[in-house]
């Protein structure tokens, strides 16, 4: 009898410790589990992050793409899908994005892909985006008497948009050459220098206030005494009544105007160069106690100058001289002339250069 419990106590302790292992073993199996699930999770997490990252990295060329497009559009245009601008980083780390830019149809809607590398993982982006313009709306704002855009697709007249001195293009001046405001479709103009001009009926500012403006683009020659807007009846300089234009000193072309007042005319000239080859932004303003020239935006020079406007039954011009239109006209490109029978102020005359960079805006997301 006391055999038989004896052996029933060594089963009972026997099954007890196979359960005990069974727990434990159990246990460990779970725990293995937990660690491997816990591994999984991080693996995911730290995945979910870089892949975050490697989103906002190319969102972040998408907005590098975009200003770029906004301050130099050429700069921009000439990458491509095998020559993309890049690799540029946000910090110190070796994750990098890359990007570029393609036109659409030759307008202002462009397509910009953006590539980002970050951690292993990559990102795409592709969005179209527009630009848009609002220098024309600043400059009619501002309440200009003429202001021809030099736009013309075709024919012989020039358009006075805000008044009434529609001109004549003569002897073929070049129409739809590439404009100085990015984002506008509105094309240029551009002269040979040669015998190609802008005829425009008489005009005739009156008071003591105007102000006279255009972008232009020179070509890489010598442009002394070239007018791009101007009102002279003859070869004397006394014979200027107004002018906007760019006379030569030591080799370089520097912006100038003339203004005639009380039977003389004052000459005016920078003393900075003026670029060749690129869009520069020209203005002169007369308030009635001064004379001021401005290039891109900025004051360049001054002088004092009193009296009302000189009057006179000459015609206007556009990229020469009245007088003699075939003997110095102008070489490049001409775009966006204006003039007002008031002055602008310096911070007009600032936005007006600035609003040349147009705004842009996403229009679709395409990846």
């Amino acid at each position: 009898m006391k055999t038989q419990v004896a052996h029933n106590d060594v089963g009972r302790s026997a099954f007890a410790l196979i359960m005990v292992l069974m727990l434990v073993a159990a246990a460990s199996v779970l725990g293995m589990c937990c660690l491997w699930s816990s591994s999984i999770r991080l693996a995911g997490s730290q995945n979910f992050v870089t892949a975050a990252r490697a989103r906002m990295l190319a969102e972040s060329g998408v907005q590098h793409a975009m200003y770029i497009l906004r301050t130099d559009a050429d700069a921009l245009l000439a990458a491509g899908a095998s020559n993309p601008l890049g690799p540029y980083h946000l910090d110190s780390m070796d994750d990098s994005y890359w990007f570029y830019c393609l036109g659409q149809g030759g307008g202002s809607t462009f397509s910009i892909a953006s590539h980002s590398a970050c951690g292993g993982l990559n990102a795409d982006v592709k969005v179209t985006a527009r630009l848009r313009s609002n220098y024309r709306s600043l400059l009619e704002s501002a309440g200009p008497t003429h202001y021809w855009r030099l736009g013309e697709s075709s024919g012989t007249t020039c358009r006075d948009s805000a008044g009434s001195a529609n001109g004549s293009f003569i002897n073929g001046v070049t129409l739809r050459t590439a404009g100085a405001i990015v984002g506008d479709n509105d094309t240029a103009t551009t002269y040979n220098g040669n015998n190609q001009y802008v005829s425009i009926p008489s005009i005739n500012p009156s008071g003591s206030a105007m102000t006279m403006m255009a972008w232009v683009r020179g070509n890489n020659v010598d442009l002394y005494d070239r007018w791009v807007l101007s009102k002279i009846s003859g070869g004397s300089v006394n014979r200027v009544y107004w002018a906007l234009g760019v006379l030569g000193t030591s080799g370089s072309n520097r912006l100038a105007c003339r203004v005639k007042t009380s039977n003389k005319t004052t000459t005016l000239q920078a003393s900075v160069a003026l670029p060749k080859q690129e869009w520069v932004f020209l203005a002169a303003v007369y308030t009635g106690q001064h004379i001021i020239l401005y290039q891109n935006g900025v004051e360049v020079a001054r002088i004092a100058e009193t009296g009302s406007i000189q009057t006179s039954s000459a015609s206007t011009t556009i990229g020469s001289t009245t007088h003699q239109p075939t003997g110095n006209p102008w070489s490049g490109g001409i775009d966006e002339v204006a003039m007002f029978f008031k002055a602008l102020s310096a911070s007009q005359i600032a936005a007006l250069y600035n609003a040349r960079a147009p705004d842009v805006e996403i229009v679709r997301w395409d990846d």
